[in-house]
């Protein structure tokens, strides 16, 4: 893996069949650890991700379509970003991926700006300039669009009820804070309890008899509602529960119905025997499995960022918006961006998966 990294690390550039075709330059800014001794397991899904990047490339070239790649190591820091933009090479690319952590995103939002030249964030969920830099794209949504689009879910099934549990204020998670006030906003009805409370077995007095209960936790982390599991179970026993859920607790045993949002949707068996198939030719390792995949996400991102780029280079007359802005389906996740106003492009192709 490691020589098939190296081989690939730089630069990426194959043209096939007679047609002359403009070549789709793209920058992945990644931080893949190529200069560490010891690597830090945790950050193998990068690496991940451009493996699956660099198969949408083969996808792309084997249409006749030239492309480019330029993959750039950049860590955690601004300082190695920093020196990857002064590079010359990054003014000539038609669009960047990347980079994957939050401090970099600032510098990296406003360097896209300056040079006019469009960047996808695949990981970060907030871009502080969005609202006012065309350049910038948003690939997970943002907090507060996820609230916003669950409490619209949970008004539009009518009859619910829900349950927030109380915690300090100062460890509310935001994403949390943001659910209670979009619940708060749509004038859902809603009453408090505590873990105390439900720990007690008391919290099957304030289930609603006439209504679909819905409790809100007051953490993002499955290892706080563990705990409680056995008497929300017990308390749900002919009444109707469910849990408001997050994604990540998908493969945890929760016999509640559970509500969730994701921008994943259930992988198509025609495109997995493709990819699989992909994989197979040019990775010399064993997928892993999981949800969701770093490896698709990679093929799913640059899929789109190649038929994007090859779009507006061959249909001069339609817009860019447009052409950003047209819906994606990938093997993994689908893909709706919308612009902001006069700013840059959130995906808000979000669904709220219902289980039983």
């Amino acid at each position: 893996m490691k020589k098939w990294l190296l081989l690939c690390s730089v630069w990426l550039s194959v043209s096939l069949g007679a047609q002359v075709l403009r070549p789709i330059r793209v920058a992945l800014l990644l931080p893949l650890q190529t200069e560490m001794t010891k690597r830090d397991k945790q950050m193998d899904r990068f690496l991940d991700f451009y493996t699956g990047a660099l198969l949408a490339v083969y996808d792309m070239q084997a249409t006749g379509q030239p492309v480019e790649v330029h993959t750039y190591d950049v860590g955690k820091s601004t300082r190695l970003l920093a020196q990857t933009l002064a590079k010359e090479a990054m003014q000539a690319v038609d669009m960047i991926i990347g980079p994957a952590y939050a401090s970099q995103v600032p510098m990296m939002a406003s360097w896209a700006m300056e040079h006019q030249i469009q960047t996808l964030f695949p990981f970060s969920s907030e871009v502080p300039e969005m609202d006012y830099n065309p350049y910038v794209m948003q690939f997970n949504p943002s907090v507060a669009l996820e609230a916003e689009t669950m409490a619209q879910q949970l008004a539009a099934e009518g009859n619910i009820h829900c349950i927030f549990v109380t915690a300090d204020e100062n460890s509310i998670p935001e994403s949390v804070r943001q659910l209670q006030n979009q619940i708060r906003a749509y004038q859902l009805p809603y009453t408090y309890t505590t873990i105390r409370q439900i720990m007690a077995d008391s919290l099957s007095g304030q289930l609603s008899d006439t209504a679909t209960n819905v409790l809100l936790m007051n953490t993002e982390r499955y290892a706080n509602v563990r705990i409680v599991m056995p008497q929300l179970e017990r308390a749900a026993q002919g009444k109707g529960l469910a849990l408001l859920s997050r994604y990540s607790w998908q493969s945890e045993p929760i016999i509640l119905p559970q509500l969730y949002s994701t921008v994943f949707h259930e992988l198509e068996e025609d495109k997995m025997t493709h990819y699989d198939a992909l994989y197979r030719r040019f990775v010399p390792k064993a997928r892993e499995g999981g949800r969701p995949c770093y490896d698709l996400l990679g093929y799913d991102l640059m899929t789109y960022t190649l038929q994007s780029v090859r779009a507006w280079h061959q249909e001069e007359q339609t817009e860019r918006e447009d052409i950003l802005c047209r819906p994606f389906r990938g093997v993994q996740s689908d893909m709706r961006f919308e612009r902001v106003g006069e700013g840059g492009y959130q995906n808000k192709n979000i669904s709220i998966v219902q289980t039983k």
